[in-house]
């Protein structure tokens, strides 16, 4: 999937969204206030290590949800926090014809992050994160070979950057909707790492 070429047409959704928007909402201009909501999208989790002399498949791709909720000082700043799961990462690999083995790589992320927002005119707002997200990775896998097997089951949590870009657009006085993109960067799962990032819609209340 082209995550730019999506991103742009969820944004041209969001532009062309009903006109009956007020600029108090969740997406628009809006002013201090507390926030909440939840997303849907197609995650990311993808693990680095390489196996020399095996061959190996990876589904790397899953549907992934967030949870979230915030404080936006003004219009313009404001701090978020969030959980991610990214669902998981699915894997055979052979190394020969009578040695193979197959597992799954999962990961969910608890983040903090400072928010920014440029309001262009009452309801749509161009939007941005930096922060931090710790990640946990559980590493799930089974393998055979003849007169052996074995069941590997490993845990991992580490922090890493977290970034996002993404538009809002406002329905109302307390209803938005967001589509974004966001990296949670790489996290350590022993001498390997796993990439998780995230592209999803969401829905949001401004209390």
């Amino acid at each position: 999937m082209n995550i730019i070429r999506t991103l742009s047409l969820l944004t041209l959704a969001l532009c062309t969204a009903p006109a009956f928007a007020t600029d108090t909402a969740f997406g628009g201009v809006g002013g201090a206030g507390w926030y909440a909501g939840a997303g849907l999208g197609y995650s990311t989790v993808k693990e680095d290590a390489m196996g020399n002399g095996y061959t190996i498949n990876r589904d790397t791709h899953d549907t992934g949800y967030k949870l979230f909720g915030g404080y936006r000082f003004n219009s313009n700043f404001g701090i978020e926090g969030s959980y991610v799961d990214f669902g998981k990462e699915k894997f055979n690999w052979t190394y020969s014809p009578v040695e193979s083995g197959s597992g799954t790589v999962s990961a969910s992320t608890f983040a903090l992050a400072a928010t920014g927002r440029l309001p262009l005119g009452n309801s749509f707002a161009l939007l941005g994160k930096l922060g931090a997200a710790n990640t946990q990775v559980k590493y799930r896998e089974s393998w055979s070979q003849p007169g052996y097997s074995e069941n590997i089951s490993n845990n991992y949590s580490s922090t890493a950057p977290v970034v996002g870009l993404g538009a809002g657009y406002a329905f109302g006085k307390n209803i938005g909707l967001r589509a974004e993109y966001e990296s949670y960067g790489k996290s350590k799962m022993g001498d390997a790492k796993v990439k998780t990032d995230l592209l999803s819609i969401s829905l949001g209340y401004h209390f």
